[in-house]
């Protein structure tokens, strides 16, 4: 009897596990960063594509390539290798971007509206090429991918401007 009661028990508790699971799993906290997962998954899987990626140029090893999407978003994708730069300074880089005018191509203007976390910020920047000049406020965030891919991204989406609310 006691061997039943105690499986009795343990399925019990298995119940309560799993309902603490689920409802840990549907906090929002939880389903953002789910979707950011999802989202990084994509992107990283439509980056290793070539087909759609036009390049733009390729400067001290950072090579930049662009796409247009049919509901007219621009994507912009900068990649290389750096043999000699350790990760948390390539990251640094990566997050002043208020500085981005002075070494991203085509940016000639830019502008860190707010860090929201140490991985993500909402930032203003201007692109500017012969053919075409477009500003953009994006909300981004870095993305680790080192095991995955051997990579860390930045991923980031257009802000509208009802969505700035509390951001100079």
């Amino acid at each position: 009897e006691t061997y039943f009661a105690a499986l009795e028990k343990l399925d019990i508790r298995n119940k309560a596990t799993n309902e603490i699971v689920q409802a840990a799993l549907n906090l929002p906290e939880v389903q953002k960063y789910r979707t950011r997962a999802k989202q990084t998954k994509a992107t990283m899987d439509d980056f290793d594509s070539v087909d759609d990626w036009i390049k733009a140029q390729t400067l001290l090893g950072i090579t930049t390539s662009y796409k247009l999407d049919e509901d007219g978003s621009v994507w912009l994708k900068c990649e290389g290798l750096m043999d000699d730069a350790p990760i948390f300074e390539q990251l640094a880089v990566v997050r002043e971007t208020g500085l981005f005018n002075t070494w991203a191509p085509f940016c000639n203007k830019s502008k860190l509206l707010a860090y929201l976390g140490r991985c993500e910020v909402v930032t203003w920047f201007n692109v500017h090429t012969p053919f075409i000049n477009r500003d953009c406020v994006i909300r981004a965030y870095a993305c680790d991918c080192i095991w995955e891919n051997g990579c860390v991204m930045m991923l980031g989406n257009s802000v509208e401007q009802e969505n700035l609310q509390g951001i100079e």
